[in-house]
């Protein structure tokens, strides 16, 4: 009888383990008890996460759920920008923040002003609950969450996802 022999696990054979999952097929990989063994650490999310479908399949979906929202929700998004403007004469309905993407991308997200004009003039703060800087229709705004409704944008052109860690600013990253 020949011994079993197993080699250290790549990305690539882990995929195959996990994704392929076709009878007779079989890849060499050490079990979970010889990893630990040999200090060998899978992280099978890590490993799913490297997998180009998955990419694709998670791209195609931010793209038809954001375009689907911004067809859905533009009479919405049209009325509130509407509401901003004349709430806040003299400033843009949309607000544009640097935030920190995905491997440390820098790009421009996009919300409904909530605050008023020059607000952050003393420098960036967390906002609270009762902040003197958000405007009355900012409050209803944030109460319903409808300025984050922009960010649609961002994820159809793929700044950011769906799913995921929300992007945070640089200010508090560094």
């Amino acid at each position: 009888m020949m011994e079993q022999r197993y080699v250290k696990p790549t990305a690539t054979h882990v995929a195959a383990e996990l994704l392929d999952k076709k009878p007779g097929v079989r890849v060499p990989i050490l079990t979970r008890e010889e990893a630990q063994n040999h200090k060998v650490m899978l992280n099978e999310k890590e490993v799913l996460h490297s997998h180009r479908l998955y990419w694709f399949g998670r791209r195609t979906q931010d793209i038809v759920f954001s375009l689907l929202a911004l067809v859905v929700l533009s009479p919405l998004l049209l009325t509130t920008y509407a509401a901003i403007w004349i709430d806040s004469p003299g400033a843009s309905p949309i607000f544009t923040q640097q935030r920190v993407g995905r491997n440390g991308k820098l790009f421009k997200m996009y919300k409904f002003r909530t605050m008023y004009v020059n607000a952050e003039e003393n420098g960036p703060s967390l906002s609270s609950e009762d902040d003197l800087r958000v405007t009355p229709f900012g409050r209803i705004m944030r109460k319903y969450r409808l300025d984050e409704l922009p960010q649609f944008w961002n994820v159809l052109k793929g700044d950011m996802s769906l799913v995921g860690p929300r992007p945070e600013r640089k200010y508090f990253i560094d």
